[in-house]
């Protein structure tokens, strides 16, 4: 319970951060908070856009980080969650691994899209998605092998 508590920390630090933005961007945009950018040629939209992306980037970095994929917190909750419910190692094990590996090759793919249409961040979306599911593949190999425990995730 404890180490749930420490992992959902991490991304919740997305919270204050994203009520600062949106703090900044009421003061200097009339009350109003949006998530929608305006005209960039229009240079009295500057401030309206630099804390509506500020506040997106804070709140799609929450979900990610709570997305139920090894090795992200969420995945990492899981994992605790699973055990918790007395579940053991290798069935938690396994069962994370099933929820990471399809997530991390979505991701993957997604990156390759990005890659093949030009878009900006198909690279880095390539490289975290590869890292996740290979992430997610170590701890499979360890299910298989029945030895979970070894992963410090699943450590007694």
């Amino acid at each position: 319970r404890e180490q749930v508590q420490i992992l959902l920390a991490g991304p919740l630090t997305h919270v204050p951060q994203a009520l600062f933005w949106m703090a900044l961007q009421a003061a200097g945009n009339g009350g109003v908070v949006t998530l929608t950018l305006s005209s960039l040629a229009d240079p009295s939209q500057v401030w309206r856009n630099l804390t509506a992306t500020c506040l997106l980037m804070q709140l799609l970095l929450l979900v990610f980080n709570l997305l139920p994929v090894y090795p992200l917190d969420g995945g990492q909750v899981l994992a605790s969650y699973l055990l918790m419910r007395g579940n053991d190692p290798n069935t938690a094990a396994r069962t994370t691994a099933m929820v990471s590996f399809p997530c991390a090759c979505l991701l993957l793919l997604v990156g390759v899209v990005q890659l093949a249409r030009n878009m900006p961040g198909g690279l880095l979306t390539c490289l975290v998605g590869g890292w996740m599911a290979f992430q997610a593949n170590k701890i499979w190999n360890l299910y298989q092998q029945g030895h979970a425990e070894f992963h410090p995730l699943f450590a007694p």
